[in-house]
């Protein structure tokens, strides 16, 4: 999270499929439960994390962040077999 300064880190399958996401958030949430740090990331991690396809536009994107119901300022890029590409983050898309 740090080093890539997204914000998130994206797990994936052996095959580069899109397997979870955890957020800087849920990092902070996880830490106020006192969940040990030692947990597996398949144990806290969202499983069913929102994608964008790399042929989305930005603001389909954004859409995708805003009407969620959830704070989603991280969006893992796939392409047509949810194969992760990178990703895009709400900084990216409206700036600094």
């Amino acid at each position: 999270m740090d080093r890539c300064n997204i914000g998130a880190v994206v797990a994936v399958t052996p095959d580069n499929q899109v397997a979870g996401l955890l957020s800087e958030g849920d990092l902070r949430r996880l830490i106020l439960r006192d969940v040990s740090m030692a947990t597996p990331l398949a144990k806290v991690m969202t499983k069913t994390p929102l994608v964008v396809e790399e042929s989305a536009a930005l603001g389909e994107a954004l859409a995708v962040m805003e009407k969620s119901g959830r704070k989603v300022y991280v969006l893992p890029v796939v392409d047509g077999e949810r194969k992760l590409i990178g990703a895009l983050r709400m900084h990216d898309i409206v700036g600094n």
